[in-house]
């Protein structure tokens, strides 16, 4: 149907900014075309979303509605509102005044892959993807090898199975940039803090400094990381002088850069580069693509980058699937790529036997650069939450289901098509067992409360959303004499942060617990707690429950997994992987069996240019 800028405006899929946005474009471009107002305005819309660009080809001749929650009513009008052929939107942009091509400054930016972007975003990923590869090409196979030669023996005890940390380690001695994706328990930190002391016991032995830094996005994540850091180094079988300069402190990303108050830049970037020799960054998932360019821009000359994550994660809330998209997590990407060099250097010097699908021709250094670790330490061969990850992860819809089913795996427990009575039931019987006499009397008593049960949703709002599960689990905590709610800030209420404040070095998912009507407590990433009134925070909320993506970068003892009864796009196979890989002893999932079928079956993709970047061979 031909439609009109009234018409898209009446769809109500778009919020106020991306109506402003597309008026302001619309009107620059001096022509009244609803097609490109539509184009401006999903553009927008999506990059709330997530994607940094738009895939012409894959939005063309598609309803509206097709991209937002289904909607019954036949006459929407989001579902008659039909973007035009390829051919038409590439035409229509390509005679545009405000859209220019690859080498144009202008706001938007068609490609030669018919991607469409805003200019700064366009810019985000050129500037990225040539990082990257700079690092990636800066990498060198490692010489010295006698220097640490019996160190890494010790550390990494080869047999015939491919040990994939030591290949890690070994890809890290190159220098540049290392990419180590694994889920929980496959011993990314534990490999990182031995990488740390091969490169540590190098420039001990060649009489050289090194300065090392650990970071990651949020502040429970850096305090996490801290706390592993700690506990790793004091097992390990290496010098007293090597330990000693491996850093126990870890920094929020943020606070790494050191942000300017009332900006929106940092005091580290290319014209003042961080001092450090080795950088390493965990959870970078949650890294959204800003913040990336931001670090890798402040890196000093000849520095080395090691980022930690799991690729099969949810990717930051904020614009791109970053980490994703370094390890190229698509199709004609293999972890098991590696060229020759890299191969018979590992097999002379460390003894490292390391399978490739394929090496030699079409190789870059960043195949060199990406291990996956796929051996889990801590769930073992009949570990129900092992064996649900790795089906979700590999969208095995059957078997997920199968497994839930199955009451041979008591680490698991489904509840189909669960009702508010249901799931109030779940909650008291769950708190009731592993929280026995259990009061809000100190700050360390709620902390444990939340970290051995928390409420996982896949939505803030709604019935079974975020904030539903949280005045639920208010009620019955008070029923059972664990809290007292009297007024917005009682004794033992758990808030997290939901945006960034540099002035009090609080950030985005950080969670404090409320010590007395005018004072949260935080723990800062050295384990510390320090003290916020009340009317200082920032926005935030009440965390017995929280939405998947808010969990990353977390562990609970136990989880309860609630999804809502009508499956929505946000519902992806990335989102019921994060939150199952959050428990470590037991998880809960309480939803219909239709909805996680659908979810298993629907893998995270956002519109984004950067793996195509990254990865290129030219």
């Amino acid at each position: 149907m031909n439609f009109s800028i009234d018409d898209i405006k009446n769809t109500g899929c778009f919020d106020d900014i991306d109506i402003h946005l597309a008026d302001f474009l619309s009107n620059m471009s001096g022509e009244g075309s609803s097609s490109f107002y539509l184009l401006c305005l999903f553009l927008s819309n999506r990059l709330s979303n997530g994607d940094l660009c738009l895939f012409l080809d894959e939005i063309a001749e598609k309803p509206v509605s097709y991209f937002f929650d289904d909607n019954d009513n036949e006459n929407d009008l989001s579902k008659k509102i039909i973007f035009p052929s390829l051919d038409e939107l590439t035409d229509l942009l390509n005679k545009n005044r405000v859209v220019g091509v690859e080498g144009d400054y202008l706001p938007l930016v068609l490609d030669s892959k018919k991607r469409l972007y805003f200019h700064k975003y366009y810019s985000f990923e050129n500037l990225l993807s040539e990082h990257i590869k700079a690092l990636a090409n800066a990498r060198t196979l490692p010489a010295n090898v006698s220097e640490i030669g019996a160190t890494f023996s010790l550390l990494f005890p080869q047999s015939s199975d491919v040990d994939w940390q030591s290949v890690a380690a070994y890809s890290a001695l190159s220098g540049g940039i290392t990419v180590v994706s694994g889920g929980p328990g496959t011993g990314k930190t534990s490999t990182v803090v031995k990488i740390l002391s091969l490169i540590v016991e190098s420039k001990i032995k060649r009489s050289e400094g090194v300065s090392i830094s650990l970071s990651a996005p949020t502040g429970k994540a850096a305090a996490r990381l801290r706390e592993a850091v700690n506990t790793i180094i004091a097992d390990l079988p290496i010098s007293a002088e090597t330990k000693k300069l491996i850093p126990t402190e870890t920094f929020t990303i943020h606070r790494l850069l050191g942000p300017i108050i009332n900006s929106h830049k940092f005091r580290h970037n290319k014209e003042n580069p961080l001092s450090y020799d080795v950088v390493v960054v965990d959870e970078c998932s949650m890294v959204d693509i800003a913040l990336m360019l931001r670090l890798v821009q402040a890196l000093k000359p000849g520095a080395q980058l090691i980022l930690l994550g799991d690729k099969y994660q949810l990717s930051s809330v904020e614009g791109g699937a970053v980490f994703g998209d370094i390890c190229g997590r698509a199709e004609g990407i293999s972890e098991g790529i590696y060229s020759k060099d890299f191969i018979n250097h590992g097999k002379k010097f460390f003894n490292i036997n390391i399978p490739a699908v394929s090496s030699g021709a079409g190789i870059n250094k960043m195949n060199d650069a990406l291990i996956v670790l796929d051996k889990n330490y801590r769930f073992g061969s009949r570990s129900g939450i092992g064996i649900l990850a790795e089906l979700i992860k590999r969208g095995d819809a059957s078997r997920v289901l199968e497994i839930l089913e199955d009451e041979n795996y008591p680490d698991i427990k489904f509840i189909d098509a669960p009702s508010l009575k249901d799931l109030g039931d779940i909650y008291r019987e769950t708190i009731q067992v592993h929280i026995k006499d259990q009061d809000a009397s100190t700050t360390d008593k709620i902390f444990s409360l939340i970290n051995n049960l928390t409420i996982l949703t896949a939505t803030r709002r709604g019935i079974f959303s975020a904030d539903g599960m949280n005045r639920m689990a208010e009620e019955i905590l008070y029923r059972l004499g664990i809290i007292d709610p009297i007024g917005k800030f009682y004794h033992g209420r758990p808030i997290m942060a939901l945006r960034n404040d540099y002035a009090l070095s609080l950030f985005n998912g950080d969670m404090g617990v409320t010590s007395d009507m005018n004072n949260v407590l935080f723990k800062d990433a050295e384990g510390n707690f320090r003290t916020i009134h009340t009317s200082r925070l920032p926005e935030h909320e009440t965390a017995y429950a929280m939405t998947v993506h808010k969990s990353q970068g977390s562990e609970f003892d136990n989880v309860l997994i609630v999804l809502p009864d009508k499956w929505n796009r946000v519902m992806t196979r990335e989102l019921l992987y994060t939150a199952v890989t959050r428990a470590k002893e037991k998880v809960i999932i309480a939803a219909h069996r239709d909805i996680i079928k659908e979810t298993v079956l629907t893998p995270t993709k956002r519109m984004s240019g950067l793996k195509d970047k990254i990865w290129s061979y030219d």
